[in-house]
């Protein structure tokens, strides 16, 4: 029992893992969107 939960909480924590790092990937390509454009807004 024990080795079965904590190989499921491993699991959660790496799918959790993935998907801040995929958030994070979404969030600095959202940001230099809006740096590129607001650098073209200031030209």
């Amino acid at each position: 029992m024990k080795k079965e939960i904590s190989q499921q909480t491993r699991k959660e924590m790496i799918l959790e893992k993935g998907h801040v790092s995929l958030d994070k990937r979404k969030a600095l390509t959202e940001y230099e969107k809006i740096q590129k454009a607001a650098e073209r807004s200031q030209e």
